[in-house]
């Protein structure tokens, strides 16, 4: 574990509730499964500086301490600001700031109605940036923290989102974002100190995803709304598709073995004695049993294009 000194000289070591620090991860895994020491690391080569004037351009006003921790969401940002920032991804670079009245009619039927705020001249990334970020965030949908969208909600739509739980446990988020709508839910208290328990129940994922997943079958559910719930990103350029060529996570040799030793003991001990309750899966036993049927499809896949080639060969 690292530990960063910010401009203050105050000392702080980010640390992950998973406990995977043999882990090695790509940036799209890091995404998807929340990493915290990965996202400080990042945060610390591009600048802290250099991250909160994106965050502007995107459209936070709310003030940004320049320490390393804000990676982790230790700002308080309104709920309203982080919809429109997402809002920058869905229309590829480009910021749109949100805004709650379109028009108002006084007694003598004169309409006002120019209280849509001007669209900015420039946008805060590339276009490029912001397909790839897109992509990556329907990542964490399709198999990271928020899964469970698809297994426990039954919600198919082609979303792209990102689950957030502060320290403590004091708030959690769940922002989402489809090519026409962009969602966000907040659970917490104005006092910090209000708070969860532990992490399984107060991450976003258990507190403020449900809301937007209840919604988004509402919105299913509703043929008005057909041109939302059917729409769907445009596959990211082929250039793009190798920058993100990579799995999410590797293990080493010596990682699978200290696994492999854990799962040996841990079901020696329920055959000896039956009446052991089997513990929760750890997070490292989720990743090992992810890697090794991976690793599994790959090797039937080489070796059913091998047999092709053979055939192939044969007169």
């Amino acid at each position: 574990m690292q530990t960063y000194i910010d401009k203050g000289g105050e000392k702080w070591t980010p640390r992950d509730s998973q406990l995977d620090y043999g882990v090695e991860y790509s940036m799209i895994g890091a995404l998807a499964y929340s990493v915290n020491t990965v996202a400080v690391k990042l945060i610390d080569i591009a600048g802290v500086d250099k991250v909160i004037k994106i965050a502007q351009k995107m459209g936070i006003t709310s003030d940004m301490p320049e320490v390393p921790s804000i990676s982790l969401g230790t700002s308080s940002i309104s709920l309203m600001e982080m919809t429109g920032a997402y809002a920058c991804f869905a229309n590829e670079g480009e910021t749109n700031t949100p805004y709650f009245i379109n028009s108002i009619q006084d007694l003598d039927g004169k309409v006002y109605d120019n209280f849509k705020p001007a669209p900015s001249n420039q946008p805060a990334m590339a276009k490029e940036t912001a397909q790839l970020l897109t992509n990556m965030l329907g990542t964490v949908v399709m198999e990271g923290t928020a899964s469970r969208l698809r297994w426990k909600y039954g919600v198919y739509n082609n979303l792209a989102g990102k689950t957030g739980t502060t320290q403590s446990n004091a708030d959690g988020w769940f922002m989402a974002m489809t090519p026409k709508l962009v969602m966000g839910a907040w659970v917490g208290a104005d006092d910090p100190r209000i708070r969860f328990r532990n992490t399984e129940l107060g991450q976003g994922a258990s507190t403020a995803l449900p809301i937007t997943a209840y919604f988004m079958k509402q919105v299913n559910a509703d043929k008005k709304f057909k041109s939302i719930s059917e729409a769907k990103f445009p596959p990211l350029p082929a250039a793009l598709q190798k920058r993100l060529k990579c799995d999410l996570y590797e293990m080493d040799d010596l990682l699978k073995y200290e696994i492999e030793k854990m799962i040996v003991r841990r079901d020696s001990t329920i055959q000896a004695d039956t009446t052991v309750v089997p513990p929760p899966e750890s997070f490292l036993l989720i990743l090992y049993k992810r890697k090794m049927k991976l690793l599994k499809t790959l090797h039937q896949l080489d070796s059913l294009k091998m047999i092709e080639i053979i055939e192939g060969n044969n007169p």
